[in-house]
């Protein structure tokens, strides 16, 4: 089972709905009690944080969010401000 996470800024509920209903509609589990965030599971071993990042961008065009794999080595994708990704880069990247 793969793990993610995954984080909006300032998503719209329209936004949000439709990010809950692809997960939903394509078979991943999702926790999603927090707005803007949700814990996401997959059975498919071969999705990843960029793929899960690809699909969203189709899905919400032109919104905010970053997407984190949760396992024993780092893995992550993001979307949006640069200045974002900089502290990931320095702190929570594969050593």
């Amino acid at each position: 089972m793969k793990h993610f996470v995954l984080a909006g800024n300032e998503l719209s509920p329209l936004q949000r709905n439709t990010i809950t209903k692809y997960l939903s509609d394509t078979g991943y589990g999702y926790w999603h009690w927090f707005q803007d965030f949700w814990l996401v599971t997959s059975a498919n071993n071969y999705v990843t944080s960029v793929n899960l990042r690809e699909s969203l961008k189709l899905v919400v065009p032109g919104t905010h969010f970053m997407v984190f794999a949760v396992e024993p080595s780092p893995d992550w994708a993001g979307v949006g401000n640069e200045t974002w990704a900089e502290w990931i880069h320095q702190n929570w990247s594969r050593q």
